[in-house]
This record gives structure tokens, C-alpha cells and sequence, in this order.
């Protein structure tokens, strides 16, 4: 039996107190490697960072934390260049956000999702935990994943949600992307990621739809540095030489020919042919 007397009661209330305001807090931070093939003879890989907090997820590249850390550390201010650009997030009830950044301005676009996954019987160990095999469609691929239910979190990187279990896997049939876990941190305080996301993503920002970003594609490949072309930014080779307008061609045809032979992304039915 046991006895609780006013001072338990305070005790015992305190705990609780305490035990909501971390969950309340909490960020759960998960890291997955991600794959890319961006055409028949490159592949390239990231660090990506899945955090949950109690609203609401995020899905972005680590390099962003890491250049943040490094700035802080010696106090400068050098740009974070992920290989995986995408930012995805997520508040409960609400569309997916896709944020995409292209030279000196980032584009916001809701964009509704909701996946229609065949469960399997297939069941296999990653690390130490064991996942079941599921399967969709999304973005013209189709997709196997695979998940735990010893993690009852019905999240995964990029969109792949509502399973009744953590995505620890994830590919498309051609494996030209491949999501895979390696760890995860709790973390006591709710970060704001949006504060550091924020640094790195330019001052010019615009809510687009959805069906915009494929005409922002094609203008951008047109048009790739307006802003140094136009004398409002300007570029400076190693030795401090401001760079003339032949460089700034010679820029534009660089990128032109990334765009155009790196041309694989992750929603396939979404690609732009670039002329």
C-alpha cells in the first residue's frame, strides 16, 4: 500500500509538471544518409535531419546545422551548400510545405499528399530494430519502405509518412534515391530550426504555387544570375578580381549544363526539359 501525504503530493505533481514541459519541449532529431543519382554516372550522397517536435516536422539537410556550428564557433558567416536542397515541412493537419532555394531566392509551396501504402508481410533487422516492408507511389517512382513499429512514430524522411511505425528505409524502384537511418538524438530543448534555416536561405522569399515551380525551372535556366548580371551582387575570383561580363557567361553556361545533364529529381513526374 502506498501512502501519499501532502509533501508526495507536491513531489509526485512536480514530476509531472516537469515530465510535460520536456515532452512539450522535446525535439526528436533523426539522421539519414540519402543517395542521389543525378544521371548515369554521378551519385552523390547527404546528411539529411528529420526533427519532430510537438506541432509540427522538418525535413532538411545537416549541412545546414554544421555550417551554423561553424559559424558560431568562429564567429563568421560562410553559406551552407547542401547536396540534397529540398526542405520539407510539416505542421499536424496541414499540407506539406516544399521550400526550394535558387541562387538568391527561396519559393514556398504547399503541396497536398497523402500516400496510399500496401502493407507486406516482408520483414527483415535494421540495426537493432525490426522493420516490415511497405510499398507506394509518388512523384512518377515507385517506392518500397521499410518500418518500425518499435518506434511508434508515423513519420520518415522527405513525405514518407503515416505508417504506423518510423521509415528507416526508403527507395525508389530504379534506386536513384535511398533513404537510410544511422542515429538518433533527443534533444531536451524545441530547436528552432526555423531561426537557422532561415540564415541560409536569402532575404528574397515568395509563396508560389505549386504549378509555378516548374515555370521558376525553366526561367531560372534561362536566366541563372539576374542579380549579378544587373550590377546588384557581384562575384570575385580567388585573387579579389571582380569578374567581367565573359565570366559571367562562362558562369551561366556552367550552370545551364549542371541543370540540364543532372537533370533526375526526386519527383520525376515534376522534371523540366531544359533546351
Amino acid at each position: 500500500m502506498i501512502v501519499i501525504n501532502k509533501k508526495n503530493k507536491f513531489f509526485l505533481s512536480l514530476i509531472f509538471i516537469c515530465f510535460c514541459v520536456i515532452c512539450n519541449a522535446q525535439t526528436q532529431r533523426f539522421f539519414f544518409i540519402v543517395s542521389m543519382k543525378l544521371d548515369s554516372s554521378l551519385t552523390v550522397k547527404d546528411v539529411t535531419v528529420l526533427d519532430i517536435n510537438k506541432n509540427s516536422c522538418t525535413f532538411y539537410s545537416n549541412e545546414y546545422l554544421k555550417v551554423d556550428s561553424l559559424n558560431k564557433a568562429h564567429n563568421t558567416y560562410k553559406f551552407a551548400y547542401p547536396n540534397f536542397k529540398k526542405i520539407i515541412t510539416k505542421k499536424e493537419n496541414e499540407d506539406y510545405i516544399f521550400i526550394n532555394s535558387m541562387s538568391m531566392a527561396t519559393y514556398y509551396y504547399p503541396k497536398k499528399i497523402k500516400l496510399k501504402w500496401i502493407l507486406s508481410d516482408d520483414k527483415k533487422v535494421i540495426g537493432k530494430f525490426s522493420v516490415q516492408k511497405a510499398t507506394t507511389n509518388y512523384g512518377g517512382r515507385k517506392w518500397t519502405a521499410w518500418f518500425t513499429n518499435e518506434i511508434p512514430l508515423p513519420y520518415g524522411p522527405y513525405i514518407f509518412y503515416d505508417l504506423p511505425g518510423l521509415v528507416l528505409e526508403v527507395y525508389d524502384n530504379a534506386n536513384d534515391y535511398h533513404f537510410t537511418f544511422v542515429e538518433n538524438k533527443n534533444l531536451l530543448d524545441n530547436v528552432d530550426k526555423e531561426n537557422i534555416l532561415e540564415k541560409y536561405l536569402g532575404k528574397n522569399k515568395f509563396e508560389i504555387k505549386l504549378l509555378d515551380w516548374q515555370k521558376i525551372l525553366f526561367n531560372y535556366y534561362n536566366n541563372p544570375i539576374p542579380e549579378y548580371k544587373d550590377g546588384n551582387a557581384r562575384m570575385v575570383g580567388e585573387n579579389g578580381q571582380e569578374y567581367t561580363a565573359n565570366d559571367y557567361r562562362e558562369v551561366e553556361k556552367q550552370i545551364q549544363t549542371k541543370m540540364k545533364r543532372y537533370n533526375n529529381p526526386i519527383e520525376l513526374d515534376e522534371k523540366v526539359e531544359f533546351k
